[in-house]
């Protein structure tokens, strides 16, 4: 079932290979005609041929710091970053401090995994079926929802820790607590595990849009550059619970502003990208070729100039 893509396919001069694995991807969608599949074949060759074209330039070599020479891409980088960044603190913190929760841990873990899987179906059903929901939607309400709980935990932790603690206490020493902070705990405990559990989405999604926001050249060195934040995370959040010897909602307040800053940075900066091409030319370039060919059209259109190929190979005459 697995095939490889067309695009490196065509870099790779395999044409009939590429128009097969087209062709299987459209097959999913819906069937493929003969006269469909003559024209992805006829477009297959042209890819080619003018990636032959292109491979006799001269390429200049990119690195991920030039994902910061362009404004947007900056941004982009900065944005998935701070969200891999929440979503591991968030997602393995709370994985991690499994003791810290009410009930035991084997059953924490089991919701934990089974609302992960839930999640992840949800989310793919949605999307697969409703042309609306893209990656933006998914994200801003993962990112919301995570941010929601969080801070709802925060509050009952700052406001009714010491109740809760009383609460344990009395009921280790087999009495009978108050009804209304039994419901508190409890909430803490299943919005700690869906807040962590909701993490799965983002990683998802953090995968899949800086693939189609980051431009070809940069594309792998972008994606090698913001996992480091994903590891980051992994690496600082079985310590995320410690302060919490000293300031019990320390945790929580700590989860709250990572993720208000993933879902207010991402409204802000990031598009949709569903359906949308993938950027092949760093903007910088793609601005450059657009000048030039403007400047040719108008060349042409006011001395009726046949087009050139090199704009450098026109002689301008001193006045």
């Amino acid at each position: 079932y697995l095939r490889d893509t067309p695009r490196w396919l065509i870099r790779k001069g395999r044409g009939k290979q590429a128009a097969k694995a087209v062709i299987y991807i459209k097959k999913w969608d819906k069937k493929v005609t003969s006269e469909e599949a003559k024209q992805i074949t006829h477009s297959i060759e042209k890819s080619i041929q003018e990636e032959i074209e292109n491979s006799n330039k001269v390429k200049r070599n990119y690195y991920f710091y030039h994902l910061f020479t362009d404004r947007k891409l900056g941004s982009y980088t900065i944005v998935f970053s701070v969200s891999l960044f929440s979503a591991s603190l968030i997602s393995y913190g709370i994985a991690y401090n499994m003791d810290a929760l009410a009930g035991t841990v084997y059953a924490n873990v089991i919701i934990l995994g089974v609302t992960r899987y839930s999640i992840n179906i949800i989310a793919a059903t949605l999307e697969f079926t409703i042309r609306r929901v893209g990656r933006r939607l998914l994200h801003c309400v993962s990112a919301g929802f995570i941010m929601l709980l969080v801070g709802v935990i925060f509050i009952i932790y700052l406001f009714a820790w010491h109740q809760m603690k009383e609460y344990k206490t009395i009921m280790k020493a087999g009495g009978q607590g108050d009804p209304v902070i039994y419901v508190l705990i409890t909430f803490t405990r299943y919005a700690s595990l869906l807040a962590s559990a909701m993490c799965t989405e983002l990683f998802v999604l953090n995968c899949v849009q800086p693939t189609e926001l980051f431009p070809t050249p940069v594309r792998s060195a972008g994606i090698a550059f913001i996992q480091l934040f994903n590891r980051l995370g992994t690496i600082i959040s079985p310590l995320i619970f410690i302060p919490a010897k000293h300031w019990p909602p320390a945790p929580f307040f700590l989860m709250f502003i990572t993720s208000a800053a993933d879902f207010l940075l991402y409204i802000f900066i990031v598009p949709e990208t569903r359906g949308k091409k993938l950027p092949d030319h760093m903007p910088n370039k793609e601005s450059e070729e657009q000048e030039l060919a403007a400047y040719k059209s108008v060349l042409c259109t006011t001395n009726n100039l046949p087009s050139f190929k090199n704009i450098h190979t026109i002689k301008l005459n001193a006045p």
